[in-house]
């Protein structure tokens, strides 16, 4: 037979045993051992191997090449698998081939280079017990049997938000059950409730009854006394409310207006924070700067205590107003309450109110304007004790108005009319400079 560039396989040897291992078989790229020689009257080599085809120049040093798309050849010594590349090596070469081969001059020459194949089976690869992937494929089966038979949603399974392609129909119309009911052998999930957007708190329905805040007068300072409005329009009922004045038992703790009797309320509107009040003609009646003063900080504290409501703008039977009364109040700009800060207490409670009912702990909230920003509260209870007296601090102070907002316990001997005292001493020598008072009903 002639040279035809390959040689085919030889026949498979017996299996190998390690006594017969003599020399380890390397392949690779280095020098290469020398070809093994013939033993005499044998077609097989020393060591078991198979006979070797000798090339062209066998007394030539030969250095094997990987051939094309299967990367360097690398070593297979004794049973070792090695890579997982050099079984896919070893897989793409087996028997012998034919390719090029560097000789020692750098002339590549076709020649026939063995590539022993594995005599021996390789060992089965003992499967790996996988717990979590049965108890997984399990929990499908059954997830998957449930819905066949009982046609409900697997747990877990929400509305979806995303729009969704609505299923071809059956052919076969079936009329669906009763609300309420559920067709035999089937179970009717619940329509779903795509999710509702975060919205702001819902205002009051109409009719509702909320509770609002008048301003009157306290020893010629402004003090706020509980009302209900009807929702929505509970700044103009609060402002109606003021107009009516204060109770019996608010001018029995001396609770006063000065507010002409009859004032009505035309209009209000609200914009940008600004509070438009058309009052009635009557409301500028009387004469003293002082009245038409104090008249003016009740209405804007009534209208301010709306957090959407920073300022007020007067009119008058439909005609705005920019100089109010006799003595000539400028109106021509909004005003709000720092415009009347002569006309509140160095301590403005704003809750508890007069008339209401406390328990312990009572909430205290508030602005106040003093040195320091520190003031003094105390709380006496029906027996005429004192249930507590503490120290409280504002947000700012040193004729810079703060809110204070503070919890306090009490323990009270006897149920009943109580006074809530709020008071600011002098820093120098101690004595009361101002002091306000909020009646109320104490409870343990």
């Amino acid at each position: 037979m002639g040279w035809c560039g390959a040689v085919p396989p030889p026949p498979r040897p017996p299996r190998r045993t390690a006594a017969r291992r003599t020399t380890p078989v390397v392949y690779g790229r280095g020098p290469a051992a020398p070809p093994p020689t013939r033993t005499a009257g044998s077609g097989r080599t020393r060591g078991g191997r198979a006979p070797v085809t000798r090339s062209r120049a066998p007394h030539r040093t030969r250095r094997p090449v990987a051939p094309p798309g299967h990367g360097t050849v690398r070593p297979w010594p004794g049973r070792h698998r090695g890579t997982a590349r050099d079984r896919a090596t070893r897989r793409g070469t087996r028997g012998i081939r034919s390719f090029p081969v560097e000789t020692r001059r750098g002339v590549p020459e076709e020649a026939a280079v063995p590539f022993r194949t594995r005599t021996t089976p390789a060992p089965a690869r003992r499967a790996r017990t996988a717990p979590f992937a049965s108890a997984l494929v399990l929990a499908l089966a059954l997830s998957a049997c449930a819905a066949g038979a009982g046609g409900a949603a697997p747990p877990g399974a929400g509305p979806r938000t995303g729009p969704s392609t609505p299923a071809a129909p059956a052919t076969t119309a079936v009329p669906p059950p009763a609300p309420g009911t559920t067709a035999p052998g089937r179970t009717t999930p619940a329509a779903p409730t795509p999710p509702s957007p975060t919205r702001p708190a819902t205002p009051p329905a109409g009719g509702a009854q909320v509770r609002v805040a008048v301003y009157f007068l306290h020893g010629g300072r402004v003090s706020p006394a509980p009302r209900s409005a009807t929702a929505p329009a509970t700044a103009a009922g609060a402002l109606r409310a003021l107009l009516s004045g204060p109770s019996a038992f608010e001018r029995g703790h001396r609770r006063t207006t000065a507010i002409p009797a009859g004032t009505q309320l035309r209009s209000l509107a609200v914009r940008d924070g600004v509070a438009t009040v058309d009052l009635s003609g009557r409301y500028d009646d009387g004469a003293g700067a002082p009245s038409m003063r104090a008249r003016l900080a009740q209405v804007v504290f009534t209208a301010t205590r709306f957090p959407a409501v920073k300022s007020v703008r007067f009119a008058l039977d439909g005609r705005p107003v920019t100089r109010f009364g006799g003595e000539g109040v400028d109106l021509a700009r909004p005003v709000g309450r720092a415009d009347f800060e002569d006309l509140s207490p160095t301590v403005l409670v704003e809750s508890p109110m007069i008339g209401e009912t406390v328990r312990s702990p009572v909430r205290v909230r508030g602005t106040a304007n003093t040195f320091e920003a520190g003031f003094g509260l105390r709380l006496t209870d029906a027996a005429g004790r004192t249930a507590v007296k503490t120290h409280a601090m504002a947000s700012s102070g040193n004729g810079t108005r703060g809110t204070f907002d503070l919890t306090v316990r009490f323990r009270t001997t006897r149920e009943g009319p109580g006074l809530l005292t709020t008071f600011w001493d002098s820093p120098e020598d101690g004595r009361l400079v101002d002091s306000a008072t909020v009646p109320v009903t104490v409870r343990r």
